[in-house]
């Protein structure tokens, strides 16, 4: 059984060093279970100490996580931004199924989310990375918090359908079952 499995998204202010990381959402796979971290709304350090806490958990209670660019993008500028050692992020990238890495890696291709869903007939992205940036500076909460839980919610709707045409290479299928760890498909 796939126990425990996080999926997760993560929206920032924008794509520098400087920039910081605006809200983290995550689904557990199994019990459809939603978490909206919102380091943008918290005021105190103690606050924001306290929801790093709280997704590291979350995050290293997870038996796998499951994202789209989450190893190149999202873990890194977690680590830099929220300030995570380096040590679990690289726990973290172990345990990760990332859809977009995997085509990197097998098939030297990438493409955007919104166009692997429409190869796939999965609902598409609400909005885009950038509109988020915009909502983050406009402080438009929860139409942010909407669109990045809705991310998480399509890169779930993939995985459930555990093969997918490929986005680039249209001849080819992406075997999910062989990105994420063993026993992941086995409850379905």
């Amino acid at each position: 059984m796939s126990q425990d499995t996080v999926f997760f998204d993560i929206e920032t202010t924008g794509l520098t060093d400087e920039d910081k990381v605006t809200v983290v959402c995550t689904e557990h796979y199994e019990t459809s279970t939603r978490k909206v971290f919102n380091f943008a709304r918290t005021v105190t350090d103690e606050e924001r100490a306290v929801l790093r806490r709280d997704l590291m958990l979350d995050f290293d209670s997870a038996t796998g996580l499951c994202a789209y660019n989450g190893v190149r993008f999202d873990l890194p500028f977690m680590q830099r931004a929220l300030d995570i050692p380096a040590d679990k992020v690289t726990q973290w990238v172990l345990k990760t199924s990332d859809i977009l890495e995997q085509m990197r890696l097998r098939d030297n291709a990438v493409c955007k989310l919104d166009h692997l869903c429409t190869i796939n007939a999965v609902p598409s992205k609400s909005s885009s990375g950038l509109e988020a940036v915009r909502m983050a500076a406009a402080g438009r909460w929860q139409e942010l918090e909407q669109y990045c839980a809705n991310d998480v919610r399509i890169l779930c709707d993939l995985y459930r359908k555990r093969t997918l045409q490929h986005p680039v290479k249209r001849d080819t299928l992406l075997d999910l079952s062989a990105y994420v760890a063993p026993g992941f498909y086995s409850s379905q």
